[in-house]
């Protein structure tokens, strides 16, 4: 999802990292400090599809109710007269064993509202690696499948809990820019989580971006 609009936009790509994380408080807080679009997990990790749907739908409830905050479905909303001077929410997984081994379950999540999907969280899943992994084998069939996928409907692909391998390949793979929404360069902080120079690099080529991460406790 890319925007053409002229006018400056603050993004918080991951301020709400947990569904519950979203209140009408913390939505205030980021509209008084000029936020436009910020991230939100729309599940805990661990959630089954089940779980995660019933959060998806606590999270746009919450949403609905604020007077200041909607949805964010796609690039257009944000040039939106309705929206001038709110919170644009984008959905996001960090985790994508929600949706098992089904495509289609990748096509009903994103009309649930997803908008943003990790490819791994921590361990391996269906479509890669995660970085706690002891051998990264990089991207599955599956995965590349989901890539396309992602980048046919419009979801953004997120990196920030990829091994090195996975993640590179799939920014190879990726017709569309990938991002990594909360991470940091391994070189400064050497965390298993932080993304290697080369990698850095090879995303900002293609147009991404890496979301600083700098907290002392970077496991999420």
């Amino acid at each position: 999802m890319s925007t053409t609009t002229s006018h400056e936009t603050i993004v918080n790509c991951l301020g709400a990292p947990w569904p519950e994380d979203l209140s009408p408080s913390f939505l205030d807080r980021l509209r008084g400090q000029g936020v436009a679009i910020v991230g939100c997990t729309g599940n805990l990790t661990w959630d089954d599809t089940l779980e995660s749907i019933e959060n998806f739908e606590a999270v746009k409830s919450i949403v609905r109710d604020h007077p200041h905050a909607y949805i964010l479905r796609g690039a257009a909303d944000l040039d939106r007269d309705e929206n001038r001077g709110k919170v644009g929410v984008l959905l996001g997984l960090q985790n994508p064993k929600p949706l098992g081994d089904s495509l289609r379950l990748l096509d009903a999540f994103f009309d649930l509202g997803l908008r943003c999907l990790a490819l791994a969280f921590n361990e391996n899943s269906y479509y890669g690696c995660g970085y706690a992994s002891e051998v990264d084998t990089g991207l599955t069939s599956l995965g590349r499948k989901a890539i396309e996928r992602m980048n046919q409907i419009g979801v953004v692909i997120d990196l920030s809990h990829s091994g090195d391998r996975t993640a590179m390949e799939a920014l190879e793979f990726s017709e569309l820019p990938v991002i990594f929404s909360h991470s940091t360069s391994r070189a400064l902080f050497n965390r298993p989580r932080s993304a290697p120079d080369p990698l850095i690099v090879a995303a900002a080529k293609k147009g991404g971006v890496i979301c600083q991460d700098v907290r002392a406790n970077t496991s999420v």
